[in-house]
């Protein structure tokens, strides 16, 4: 099981957004499906005041609107088939993209969204040639940049995801959710120097954020770089010292290192706070006595 950040929208400029985070614990082949639906909704613009919830399918609708074209029977499809996805009828949504797309070839937004809708269903195939069509039209097209993305990822093509997010990262760096998934599918391809270089940058942009900073020191663990790993369970817990966990994952590192007294110190610290690991404790505490001659 992956521990993933699935991603959050708020509004950053018109036609545009910036992805946050929340956790969500899941297999990357579901997790998908979390990140691009299970959305927090938020008040639609002027434009969209008769809409109580929106979410981006509905604002790169909205760019599809403005963009000017004059295919009202193709507008009149997308704005149905949207509304279907949007209660749940996909099947006819997908019926209803495919009407749009015949009518408007070039649609980049219809494309978009019925991938979305692909991604719902669990047909992977098509969305990420969907997505990819899309991506024909217009390159730089960052939504369906970052949704093919999870394509990818739900089809176990971590390099490819990589790719992806590498390229939306170039453009835009503030994309916090794709940076994240990036250090998923780096530790999956086995690339932790890469994996640790994108943890270092959230903690740049947040230096406090106690899940980036728990996430590097483990990075560090898995990259046989104990030192490293202690200093950031350190920082950690000088700040936030009710993290009993930290304290078990520091005093394994301590362990590992030989350093016995403070491992023990470490161990009893978790004990007297509210960790689960009450029997891991104790046996390395033992462990750590013995290897003292104690």
């Amino acid at each position: 099981m992956l521990i993933y950040e699935a991603p959050t929208i708020t509004d950053y400029s018109p036609g545009d957004c910036i992805i946050n985070r929340q956790k969500c614990s899941a297999n990357l082949k579901y997790v998908a499906i979390a990140a691009l639906f299970v959305l927090p909704f938020f008040l639609a613009p002027a434009t969209c005041a008769k809409v109580d919830k929106a979410t981006i399918d509905r604002f790169v609708f909205l760019d599809y609107q403005r963009s000017g074209k004059k295919n009202l029977l193709a507008r009149s499809k997308y704005s149905e088939a949207l509304r279907a996805h949007e209660t749940g009828q996909n099947e006819r949504a997908i019926k209803l993209f495919n009407e749009v797309l015949v009518l408007d070839p070039q649609c980049k937004e219809a494309m978009y969204t019925l991938g979305s809708v692909y991604m719902y269903e669990e047909q992977y195939a098509k969305a990420l040639e969907t997505y990819s069509r899309a991506l024909k039209i217009d390159p730089v097209f960052k939504h369906a940049l970052y949704r093919r993305a999870f394509a990818y990822a739900s089809m176990y093509r971590y390099k490819d995801t990589v790719s992806d997010l590498t390229k939306l990262l170039s453009m835009e760096p503030g994309y916090e959710g794709a940076r994240a998934l990036r250090i998923k599918c780096q530790v999956e391809l086995g690339n932790l120097p890469a994996a640790i270089d994108d943890s270092t940058e959230l903690l740049r942009v947040h230096p406090m954020s106690t899940e980036d900073r728990l996430q590097r020191a483990r990075l560090y663990v898995k990259d046989k770089q104990p030192l490293m790993a202690i200093k950031d369970f350190s920082f950690l817990l000088k700040h936030f010292p009710d993290e009993s966990d930290a304290y078990v994952e520091r005093a394994d590192q301590y362990f590992a290192l030989g350093r016995y007294k403070e491992a023990v110190a470490d161990y009893n610290a978790a004990l007297s706070g509210d960790t689960d690991n009450f029997k891991h404790c104790r046996e390395q505490i033992a462990l750590c006595l013995k290897k003292q001659g104690k």
